[in-house]
């Protein structure tokens, strides 16, 4: 994929000063790290803030504090993407509710992205209700939290009936690894027996990301791969990225993320869902329909 730059964003940054973005600590970048900092740190807070206004609504009408925690944590969603610098570029549309739609896996940032886009009940690992505060406003999405063990998948697969049988919609990342960003890895296929047992058609979208021309490529800035998920027989080149992704430790990563000017997230739907009647076959169509939509991160 050839990089253009950003609208908005005008030259590149050796075109505006002459020297590589990175090369040394510059007064721009520390400037923006420290603003968008200090803002996620006060939009957290007045977010969780928000939350808390809903207890005494919880008590007299909780179905009604419901709906209102899960705007408030869309929204937080939302505004935190804006505030990473993050732009989201749509290609095709969104299905229609309800749905059951699954993507890759690119980095963290793909939970935000996805579940500002749909409106659907997110499958997720644990990892996600662990992050510091913010794990409070996510309880606020309804998510469904995977625990990979035979007995838990079957406890998850239920649950996921019957949301869908509420006539609710779901969202899923069935690689359960973040890769290195060159391939859509080996989707597995246990979350998918929901879908089979109630005969249900599978959406499916791509994820890549990029930045401005100029600055440190996307494999190096925005994403991490989990270290502790490796992916099954990468390639030299992936063994180089992970390597280089995993070198950093997360707060290096995080701040190297905030001083960029921003990030381009591509999301791709695709017309049409997937049906079949086995969820081993279901998953691996699901992962080659994926891949071939799919754009290798640069």
């Amino acid at each position: 994929m050839t990089e253009t730059p950003f609208e908005g964003v005008g030259k590149t940054w050796t075109e505006a000063v002459g020297v590589k973005p990175w090369s040394y600590v510059d007064v721009w970048s520390l400037g923006r790290v420290a603003f968008r900092l200090t803002a996620l740190v006060l939009w957290l807070a007045l977010i969780l803030a928000a939350m808390a206004c809903t207890a005494p609504v919880a008590l007299l009408v909780p179905g009604v504090a419901k709906r209102i925690r899960r705007s408030i944590s869309r929204s937080w969603l939302k505004g935190t993407l804006l505030l990473l610098g993050t732009r989201v570029t749509v290609h095709g549309a969104p299905p229609k509710s309800p749905f059951f739609l699954v993507g890759n896996h690119i980095s963290w940032i793909d939970f935000f992205v996805t579940n500002t886009l749909v409106d659907a009940v997110c499958v997720s690992e644990p990892v996600v209700t662990q992050i510091p505060l913010a794990r409070f406003v996510l309880k606020g999405m309804d998510l469904i939290v995977v625990t990979r063990t035979r007995k838990k998948l079957h406890e998850t697969s239920e649950r996921m009936m019957r949301a869908m049988r509420d006539g609710k919609s779901l969202i899923m990342a069935p690689e359960a690894t973040v890769s290195p960003g060159q391939r859509v890895c080996h989707f597995h296929s246990g979350l998918f027996e929901s879908a089979v047992r109630l005969g249900r058609p599978v959406h499916y979208a791509s994820l890549t990301v990029r930045t401005p021309l100029g600055w440190p490529p996307a494999t190096r800035s925005v994403l991490a791969p989990d270290r502790d998920l490796p992916i099954k027989s990468p390639t030299p080149e992936e063994v180089e990225l992970m390597r280089q992704q995993n070198g950093r430790g997360f707060l290096c990563y995080f701040l190297g993320l905030l001083s960029l000017p921003c990030h381009e997230y591509i999301v791709t739907f695709a017309p049409e869902p997937l049906l079949r009647n086995d969820r081993k076959e279901l998953a691996r169509a699901l992962q080659q329909a994926v891949q071939s939509i799919f754009t290798p991160v640069e």
